[in-house]
């Protein structure tokens, strides 16, 4: 695709017109989209390792523990092929005690994913044996040195469902540094038995492979999975939501909540970009109306605050002002005022007792006057 657009630059550029030069922007803005389409998903060579043993007939996760790992392969190999440069494999980890796990499609040049969905239903039909983790790792680095395209970063995705039996950890380990020391990357889901007896093994292995966060292990039992399923916690987990920016050391997850993209409103914005986009500057602006509130119930707070505080200074500072010999006349003579007023009162109330006394004794001596005479009639 490269070459061919670069053809056509060329070719264009030969014509003498200005309109050819518009065409070269076009053309280059169109290729600068394209890249940075493809950008969002790491350019990588991708072998998904997983568990067939007799193990995976089991139902602990519904509806088994094999459809539930066919459901995760068909999540990751739409997810690694959003790059259209990326490459995608698939090895079988569970094989006789005298073969050797089977890289069923190399990873060297096949981007089909329905392939794989093609040749994983084939194989559940023949689940048995056990698993052989410590082989299954070499072989599947030994097929991605093998990558077409040395520019793709090497990354193994391992699904154990299985108890692990390692010979020697110590040299699983020492694998494991070997893996780092060529930049090879290794995410493993663990599911069913093996979060109950492989998570140290499991640990051990991709703290010696990982370098800058680029190993992930999810580790998830029959019990602590939700009712969605195991793809439910892998689409938000860092297996899938890794970029091309440097992740979190090595760590297990143990539940969807462990990456939710709130900024995003839960939505994975390598998924679908236009809607995470949408939901984010939807909850930039709610936050921006909710600080602009807060804002200005602060600020009135503060005016109410500093109006009483100023109405309360004003009231101090006119009982302590001292008083003015104008305003001193005034009170004095206000004051001797009221004492007249409450004199006057008292004397006109002692006034009208005395008159109402006089006339009472007079009424009274008019009577005795009047029973007098009658006696004298008689």
């Amino acid at each position: 695709m490269k070459g061919t657009m670069l053809c056509c630059i060329l070719r264009v550029n030969n014509n003498s017109s200005g309109r050819g030069w518009h065409m070269i922007a076009a053309i280059l803005i169109f290729m600068s989209f394209l890249l940075h389409r493809a950008g969002t998903v790491p350019l990588e060579a991708t072998i998904i390792a997983v568990d067939n043993s007799m193990y995976m007939v089991n139902a602990d996760h519904r509806p088994n523990r094999f459809q539930c790992l066919q459901e995760c392969v068909n999540l990751i190999c739409n997810v690694k092929t959003q790059n259209p440069e990326n490459t995608i494999g698939l090895m079988t980890m569970a094989c006789m005690p005298e073969e050797c796990p089977c890289v069923h499609i190399a990873p060297a040049m096949n981007q089909d994913g329905d392939l794989i969905q093609q040749l994983l239903a084939k194989l559940g039909d023949e689940l048995s044996y056990e698993l052989r983790f410590e082989d299954s790792m070499k072989i599947a680095w030994s097929s991605l040195k093998h990558r077409m395209n040395k520019n793709q970063r090497p990354r193994i995705v391992a699904l154990v469902a299985s108890p692990l039996v390692i010979q020697d950890q110590q040299d699983l380990i020492r694998f494991g540094k070997k893996l780092r020391k060529n930049n090879v990357a290794i995410d493993i889901i663990s599911f069913g038995d093996s979060p109950r007896h492989n998570t140290p093994v499991l640990t051990a292995f991709l703290d010696a492979v990982d370098r800058d966060g680029n190993s992930h292990l999810l580790s998830m039992s029959p019990e602590e999975c939700p009712p969605g399923g195991l793809s439910d916690v892998l689409f938000t987990s860092p297996i899938l939501t890794e970029t091309n920016a440097p992740q979190a050391p090595t760590q297990q997850s143990t539940s969807p909540a462990a990456q939710d993209f709130s900024e995003y409103g839960g939505i994975n914005p390598q998924l679908d970009p236009e809607l995470a986009m949408a939901l984010k500057m939807s909850a930039e602006e709610e936050k921006a109306r909710r600080e602009a509130q807060a804002r200005r119930e602060r600020e009135a707070l503060a005016r109410s605050a500093a109006a009483a505080s100023k109405e309360e200074g004003a009231v101090k500072i006119e009982e302590k002002a001292p008083m003015t010999p104008n305003a001193a006349d005034a009170a004095a003579n206000a004051t001797a005022v009221t004492d007249f007023n409450v004199n006057t009162d008292d004397k006109m109330e002692e006034n009208s007792e005395d008159e109402e006394l006089r006339r009472a004794i007079e009424l009274s001596m008019m009577d005795q006057d009047v029973d007098m005479d009658q006696q004298k009639g008689a």
